[in-house]
This record gives C-alpha cells, structure tokens and sequence, in this order.
C-alpha cells in the first residue's frame, strides 16, 4: 500500500507490469500536464487511482480490475481517465467530477451488479466510443452530467439512466 504519483508535468509510465493498487495505495495523476501512462499491463485496483487537477491517467492495451470499494476517477477540470483498447472490469466506482472526463475507446467493459460507471456534475463526462459494454450494474449521469455511447454495444441487465439534471 504505496503511491504512485505524477505531479507538476510528471510522467510515470509502467509497461508490460503486474500493478497491485492495495486497499491503502493511490495512483494519481495530480495537476496539469501530470501523466500516468498504463501500456500492456495488469493492473488490480483495490484504491484510488485518479487524474486529478487537469491530470491525465491513460490505460493502453491493458486489464484492469477495479475492486469492489475501489475508485477510479477523474476530478476537476482538465482532468481525465482514458482507457483505450482495454478490457475493464468495474465492481467499484468509475466516476467523472466537477468536469472531469473519463474515456473508454475500443475497450470491453464489463459493469458487475455493484459497479457504478457515472458523470457527476455540470461539465463532467463519461464517453464510450467503439466499445462492447456488458452493464449489470448502473451507469448514469447526474447533475447536468453526461454519459455518451457512440458506435458501441452495450448488454445492459442493469440500469443506464439520466437523473437530476444528468443527460
């Protein structure tokens, strides 16, 4: 249960790794130009793992496992989370905030019963793009949030929904 930070216009990049993010640890990406890249790698999420301040978190080609009571998020402006190409498995929460972005390109993601996939707040988004989604749990936008599906398919035995104001 460490950190792993980027700040400041850092870069950390982990290629071809096993990553164990345990219940204590934080992955952050912490103001502009802050980076962590994850390329081809095995990451089990049990934490945090965040773009915060106009940070960026970028999965490429990798698994990712996130826990259930683990979070991964993008919060505040310019911040962003994008997995692209990747196979996500959410029994946590994956989140956009206070207009954050979260990304998910040519991904497969797989939202279990518990798993909340949302946008919360004005200018917050979650976007799939090119995705196969198989959604058991809940995706939603809230609070003029917004969640988009361009050319993805999504199985959904959960719920995908608008509320208070989310789109």
């Amino acid at each position: 249960s460490g950190r792993i930070e980027a700040e400041d216009r850092g870069t950390v990049e982990l290629d071809s790794s096993l990553v164990a993010n345990d219940r204590h640890g934080t992955i952050d990406a912490d103001g502009f130009g802050a980076t962590i890249r994850l390329e081809r790698d095995i990451v089990g999420n049990w934490s945090t793992i965040a773009a915060t301040m106009g940070g960026l978190v970028v999965a490429d080609q990798s698994s990712i496992i996130n826990a259930h009571g683990a979070t991964i998020e993008a919060d505040g402006r310019g911040s962003e989370v994008r997995f692209d190409r990747d196979d996500v498995d959410n029994l946590g929460r994956v989140a956009a905030e206070d207009r954050g972005t979260v990304a998910l390109d040519r991904s497969d993601v797989e939202n279990h019963r518990h798993g909340v996939i949302e946008a919360d707040g004005h200018g917050s988004v979650v976007s799939f793009d090119h995705d196969h989604v198989d959604n058991f749990g809940r995706i939603e936008a809230e609070q003029q949030g917004e969640v988009t599906f361009d050319r993805s398919h999504v199985d959904n035995d959960g719920m995908i929904g608008a509320l208070r104001g989310g789109t």
